[in-house]
């Protein structure tokens, strides 16, 4: 970030003292409603840490991604097999059964899915 000792964008910003940078972290702040300005001041400076609740909230992956499968609970849901299905199964991804590993076209790896294949028999699906 700063490019010249002591400066920021023209302004002046204490950079910080030798040897605090491995200071012990006994816990991290969570903000809601962080403004960049605000983020850059108070922790990406000084690199201290913080959780931002709320930065993902409004991103079109949330919901593409992701089907809710309770309205009460925010954080509980599944992946979006349609979304994906629509999108991706023209690709094929490698998948785990056992000690062997696979490729399928990920079309057919969810609709196995969809169907119910029990887990041991579909595979896992990874790094793809």
């Amino acid at each position: 970030f700063p490019s010249v000792q002591g400066t920021y964008m023209r302004r002046s910003i204490p950079f910080p003292e030798r040897g605090t940078r491995c200071q012990r972290l006994t816990s991290i702040e969570r903000r809601i409603k962080l403004s960049p300005t605000e983020f850059l001041y108070e922790y990406a400076i000084p690199n201290k840490p913080v959780i931002l609740v709320d930065a993902i909230n409004n991103w079109p992956a949330m919901s593409k991604l992701a089907t809710s499968i309770s309205e009460s609970e925010s954080c509980a849901s599944i992946p979006n097999i349609d979304f994906f299905y629509e999108s991706y199964s023209h690709l094929h991804v490698p998948v785990t059964k056992g000690a062997c590993q696979v490729t399928v076209s990920l079309g057919e790896y969810l609709q196995g899915w969809k169907a119910g294949v029990e887990a041991d028999k579909l595979g896992y699906c990874k790094d793809w």
